[in-house]
This record gives C-alpha cells, sequence and structure tokens, in this order.
C-alpha cells in the first residue's frame, strides 16, 4: 500500500481534488480496488490537464492569427487546442477503463447481469404467482 501512497503523493492540488473526487464516485458505485489506485492516478492528472488546457483554449481562442513575410494575415488553429483534444481523448480511453462511461458502465452491468436477470425474472414470477 506504501507504494500506491506514494504515486498518490505526487499529485497537485487540483489533481488531488480531481483523483478523490473519482474515488469518491467509484466507490459510491462499489466498483473501487486499491489496484485501480494507478489508473485513477492517471485520469486525476489528464482532468487536470483538460481543465488547464480548456481555460487557455478560452482565453486564446481556438485561432491564432499570424502575418506572413508578404503582409498577408493567415489564420493558424491553436496547438492548444490540439493539446486539449489530444487530452480529452486519452482521458476518455482512461475514465472507459474505470468503468466510469455510460458505455462501460452498461457493458458492466451486461457482465455481472446474467445473475441480476435471473434474480428480476424470479421476482416477477412470484409477484405473479
Amino acid at each position: 500500500m506504501e507504494y500506491l501512497e506514494n504515486i498518490i503523493s505526487t499529485l497537485d492540488e487540483a489533481e488531488k481534488q480531481h483523483f478523490d473526487g473519482m474515488r469518491e464516485q467509484l466507490e459510491a458505485a462499489n466498483t473501487w480496488h486499491s489496484i485501480d489506485t494507478k489508473a485513477a492516478v492517471l485520469a486525476a492528472q489528464l482532468s487536470a490537464e483538460v481543465d488547464q488546457l480548456q481555460r487557455a483554449v478560452k482565453a486564446n481562442g481556438l485561432v491564432y492569427k499570424t502575418e506572413m513575410k508578404n503582409g498577408a494575415v493567415m489564420h493558424r488553429k491553436n496547438p492548444e487546442h490540439t493539446l486539449l483534444q489530444e487530452s480529452r481523448s486519452r482521458l476518455f480511453s482512461v475514465l472507459k477503463e474505470l468503468g466510469m462511461t455510460a458505455g462501460s458502465r452498461s457493458r458492466l452491468r451486461m457482465d455481472a447481469g446474467a445473475d441480476t436477470e435471473t434474480d428480476v425474472i424470479a421476482e416477477l414470477r412470484a409477484q405473479l404467482d
């Protein structure tokens, strides 16, 4: 467990808040296990990175202007926006692995659902009897 605590201790304040929030959500969903710590730390770091990049894109816009040698103005895509898109994609991948997206939760329920489905059918039959 000391190894996992060391990983968590590397987080800055914003990342720690994201980590704590994710852990609370996973615990509330009864899906948290300490083995998920490393993935949750990565998700927290990516989530904080997305927040930071989102603020930068809001402040600087999606495009910027640059003047060419001939005096013409060229509009270019803000590199922060590209980084934001990449970070969002990586974050979404990690969230899926942790079961924190609608699709991944559905798959988890389907995997665990065989027993639950039988229970529901048994309950309905009992109500009809």
